[in-house]
């Protein structure tokens, strides 16, 4: 099980990997800089 559960783990890891190597989390980094500039950012 803990196997299975360090793959998933890694394909996660490589997906967010990829996914902001092609840019596709910009939005969402541009998003947070701005809610911190505007002090907005809400601790979870």
């Amino acid at each position: 099980m803990q196997w299975l559960a360090e793959l998933d783990w890694q394909r996660w890891d490589d997906r967010i990997a990829a996914d902001a190597k092609a840019g596709r989390l910009d939005t969402l980094v541009r998003e947070a800089i701005e809610e911190k500039a505007n002090g907005s950012l809400r601790e979870l």
